[in-house]
C-alpha cells in the first residue's frame, strides 16, 4: 500500500538482499521503458495526469499516521496512482507511480539504494494494478470505477508482499511473519483507500470538477489523524513520565525514610551512648530535611505545571536573597566553602522573591551535590546590560557539551545509575528553567573556565531606578 523507507539497506554484505533488489529494479525499468515508449496522452489526458501526479506527491510527502501500522505511517498516493491507471492508462500509471518517487525520495535526499527500491516498488505496484485492470475490463463490462478496486487490490498486495520481501532479506527473518504483519496491521487502510480510489475515478469520469469534491474529506481526515496521532504520542510521552516520575520519587524516598525509621528504631534502646544518640538525631534530621527537599521539588512542579500558577514576577532585594540562600549552603554544604561576591549596587529584581530564592537555592544545591570531591562553589551577581546576571560557578564533575541543553528537562540527571554516588529526581533544574523562564530571564550552563565544574549564569529583569 505504501513503499517502505528502510533506514539502511546492507547490500553488499547480504546477497539476497542484493539479488532482490537487483530483480526487481530490473523488473521496474523494463515497466518504465515501455510504458514511455507506447504512452499516448491528449493534452486534456496530461492535464488530468499532472494533477494526479501532484496530487500522489502530495500524500507521499506527508503520510498519515495510522494506529496499529508498523511503518508508524501510512501513504495514501496509491489512491492518485490507481486512480490514474484507471481513468487514463496503465502507463500513466506506471510514470505518475516513478515520477512521485523520485520527487519525494531525491527532495528529501534520501540514499540512492533507498530510492531506487522505493521507486521500483511503486512502479512494480503500479504496473500490477494496471494488469488488474485489463484483466477486469476484458472479462467483464464493469466501469472504470469497480475495475479500481480490483486494480487497488493488485498495487497493495505487489506493495506489501515487496515490503516484506526486502525487511526479511535485510534482517534476515521470517517473510511470511513479516507478510502477515503488514496485512494485518494494513488492511483496513486498504479497504478504506480502495473504495475511496474508486469513487474518486466514478466521480472523475463524470467530470474532473465534481471528482475534486474528494479533496476537502481527505484533507480533514489527514489533518485529523496527524492531530490524533501527536494527540496520542504525547499522551505516551506523559505516561512514561508519569511511570519514571514514580520510580524516581519511589527510589529517592526509600532511602531517607528507611535511615529515619531505622534511626528511630535504635533511639528506642536503652543502651545507646549520648554520643551515638546525637549521631542517630543528625542521621534523622539531616534525612528529613532531604524529604522535605523533596516533597518541595514536587510541590513545585506541581505548581508550575498548573494553567493557574502563581506569577514569579514580582519585586525583591536580590542581594538579601542571594546572601540567605549562600549562608544556608555554606552552614549545611559539604565542600571546602560557599562564597559569593555582590556588585556592591544590586538594583530590586523585578521577580518574585520565593521564585528567586527557590532558583538559586536548587543551583546551589546542584553545584554542592555534583562536586563530590569538594570545591568552591561561588555565587556572584552583577548589572549587565541593564539586566541583573546571577552566576553560581562551581569545580565539580562538569557537564558534556552535548548535554547542556537536556539538563534542564523533566527528569534529567547527568548520573541517573548514580555511579558517582549522586542522587537526585532530575528536577530541580527543570524548576529552575521554568521559574526563570516566568521571570522573563533567561538560564544557560558554560564550562568554568578554570577547567573543571561548570558555571550556571542566569539573567534576570530589575526595576529601574525611579520605576514602580
Amino acid at each position: 500500500m505504501t513503499a517502505v523507507r528502510p533506514r539502511g539497506l546492507a547490500v553488499r554484505s547480504n546477497i539476497p538482499l542484493t539479488a532482490l533488489i537487483t530483480v526487481v529494479s530490473a523488473t521496474a525499468g523494463l515497466s518504465v521503458a515501455l510504458a514511455v515508449s507506447t504512452v499516448d496522452l491528449s493534452g486534456r489526458a496530461a492535464a488530468g495526469a499532472l494533477v494526479l501526479l501532484v496530487a500522489a506527491t502530495l500524500a507521499e510527502a506527508f503520510p498519515v499516521p495510522v494506529l496499529g501500522v508498523k511503518a508508524g505511517a501510512t501513504s495514501i498516493a496509491n489512491i492518485f496512482i490507481v486512480a490514474a491507471a484507471a481513468l487514463y492508462s496503465w502507463q500513466t500509471g506506471v510514470i505518475v507511480a516513478l515520477a512521485t518517487m523520485l520527487i519525494v525520495e531525491l527532495g528529501t535526499r534520501r540514499p540512492i539504494v533507498r530510492a531506487l527500491y522505493n521507486g521500483s516498488l511503486y512502479v512494480c505496484s503500479a504496473a500490477a494494478a494496471g494488469a488488474a485492470l485489463a484483466a477486469v475490463e476484458a472479462l467483464t463490462d464493469a466501469g472504470a470505477g469497480f475495475a479500481s478496486i480490483a486494480a487497488s487490490a493488485a498495487f497493495y498486495l505487489t506493495n506489501i508482499v515487496l515490503l516484506a520481501a526486502v525487511v526479511s532479506a535485510s534482517q534476515r527473518v521470517d517473510p511470511v511473519g513479516v507478510l502477515r504483519g503488514f496485512a494485518r496491521s494494513t488492511f483496513t487502510a486498504f479497504l478504506t483507500m480502495a473504495t475511496t480510489t474508486a469513487v474518486l475515478v466514478f466521480l472523475w469520469e463524470s467530470t474532473p470538477l465534481a471528482a475534486a469534491l474528494v479533496a476537502p474529506p481527505l484533507v480533514a481526515i489527514v489533518l485529523y489523524q496527524r492531530r490524533l496521532h501527536a494527540s496520542l504520542q504525547r499522551q505516551r510521552e506523559l505516561d512514561g513520565m508519569k511511570d519514571e516520575f514514580v520510580a524516581i520519587v519511589s527510589h529517592e524516598l526509600r532511602t531517607p525514610l528507611a535511615s529515619v525509621y531505622g534511626g528511630i528504631e535504635t533511639l528506642q534502646r536503652d543502651d545507646l551512648s549520648p554520643e551515638q544518640r546525637t549521631v542517630l538525631n543528625d542521621v534523622i534530621r539531616s534525612e528529613g530535611a532531604r524529604l522535605v527537599r523533596l516533597v518541595d521539588e514536587v510541590l513545585w512542579v506541581s505548581r508550575l505545571d498548573t494553567p493557574a500558577q502563581p506569577s514569579a514576577k514580582g519585586r525583591c532585594d536580590a542581594g538579601a536573597v542571594i546572601e540567605d540562600v549562600v549562608n544556608a549552603a555554606a552552614t549545611t554544604g559539604t565542600v571546602g566553602s560557599v562564597v559569593h561576591g555582590l556588585h556592591p549596587d544590586l538594583p530590586e529584581a523585578a521577580v518574585a522573591d520565593d521564585a528567586l530564592r527557590r532558583v538559586l537555592a536548587n543551583l546551589v544545591e546542584n553545584a554542592v551535590k555534583y562536586s563530590p570531591d569538594g570545591g568552591d562553589v561561588v555565587v556572584s551577581a552583577e548589572t549587565v546590560d541593564r539586566m541583573l546576571e546571577i552566576a553560581v560557578t562551581d569545580e565539580g564533575i562538569g557537564i558534556p557539551e552535548d548535554k547542556a541543553e537536556a539538563i534542564f528537562e523533566k527528569f534529567s540527571r547527568l548520573d541517573p545509575q548514580m555511579g558517582r554516588g549522586v542522587g537526585g529526581t532530575g528536577l530541580g533544574l527543570y524548576i529552575c528553567h521554568q521559574l526563570v523562564q516566568q521571570m522573563g530571564g533567561t538560564i544557560h550552563v558554560s564550562p568554568n573556565a578554570a577547567g573543571r565544574g561548570s558555571v550556571f549564569t542566569i539573567r534576570l529583569p530589575i526595576i529601574e531606578p525611579g520605576g514602580n
